[in-house]
């Protein structure tokens, strides 16, 4: 009886170890099906068509990308001679980002930074015509160029801006050779603070703007949203002028701006504001405030027991461009 239960229990091992191997298949199974998937992901995602390598071996389309001696139009730099001379991008732009449309699908976008370098962008397109947006900035992300119509930027933060628009023709068997020139599309607003010394309750400046965009229109090289924009900058003891851009409309009838002077809790003591102000593309307005003596620079100005608000008075600064003065009464 003994040796017929030990056999019996002989018998009934290999049952367990065939589900203990069955088990290990089905492991080892789920582990591979994981592995095909990971795999599986990491292949739709080099299939991207974005980049940040400036220059693709087997290229037959060569950029060279630089900004316009004469960028006050900002007009479209594809009218211009195949031989054209610019000033070097990196020294105006940290990022550049490339989309090239056929018709209206993107078929390939490039990112890059200064240090890759913006002269000499290699790519490669079967023949046909292609539409190019070219986009210039110095912001902390790459821009999103859904369109040539609709260019939208890292967080909706705007910085020194620079476009291109253009087409362009691939011929099979042929490299072509584009150079194209950005011009500034941006409108900057700058505030001086007059202050020899920074009150010691001041902790920084808050920019709410309306009147402008945020989302730029390539084609045009106008704002094509109605934005409601905000900055807000740490005052520094050494630091007296701080500014923000904007993207003009084209129906451009100027910003309603309002400037606050915060304490550390975030609490204002100081207002400006006005309506109205002038702003244009490739062109700096700006106004001077006083902190300490809560003066203004208009000749409206209010009195210092007006709840610390006030008017703002604005000159037009040439530094871009021509020469614009602007006067308030």
């Amino acid at each position: 009886m003994r040796k017929k239960t030990s056999c019996n229990t002989h018998r009934k091992q290999p049952k367990k170890l065939s589900d203990m191997k069955k088990k290990t298949y089905v492991w080892l199974a789920s582990l591979l099906l994981m592995l095909v998937a990971t795999l599986t992901s990491c292949e739709k995602f080099a299939l991207d068509d974005s980049g940040t390598h400036s220059h693709d071996a087997n290229a037959n389309v060569i950029i060279h990308a630089s900004v316009a001696k004469n960028n006050s139009t900002g007009t479209r730099s594809g009218e211009e001679d195949e031989e054209v001379e610019g000033k070097p991008l990196e020294d105006y732009c940290s990022r550049l980002s490339i989309a090239i449309f056929d018709g209206e699908e993107k078929v390939k976008t490039l990112n890059l930074k200064a240090e890759d370098g913006y002269e000499d962008i290699g790519f490669n397109l079967d023949a046909g015509k292609y539409r190019m947006v070219a986009i210039g900035h110095n912001g902390n992300g790459n821009c999103t160029i859904s369109s040539p119509e609709k260019v939208k930027f890292y967080k909706n933060k705007m910085t020194d801006t620079f476009f291109y628009y253009g087409t362009f023709n691939v011929i099979d068997g042929e490299d072509t050779d584009d150079y194209i020139l950005l011009n500034r599309a941006v409108a900057q607003f700058k505030v001086h603070i007059s202050d020899a010394t920074i009150p010691a309750e001041a902790h920084s400046i808050k920019f709410y703007y309306t009147g402008g965009s945020s989302t730029l229109d390539a084609v045009t090289g106008y704002g094509c949203v109605q934005s409601r924009q905000t900055e807000s900058f740490k005052l520094q003891e050494g630091k007296r002028d701080y500014s923000v851009y904007t993207f003009p409309r084209e129906e451009n009838k100027g910003l309603k701006m309002t400037i606050n002077i915060l304490d550390a809790d975030a609490q204002s003591i100081k207002e400006y504001s006005k309506e109205g102000v002038p702003v244009k593309r490739n062109n700096i307005t700006q106004t001077n405030i006083s902190i300490k003596d809560h003066t203004i620079s208009d000749p409206d100005q209010k009195e210092d027991g007006d709840s610390g608000k006030g008017n703002l008075g604005f000159t037009v600064n040439p530094d871009w461009e021509g020469e614009i003065v602007v006067e308030f009464e």
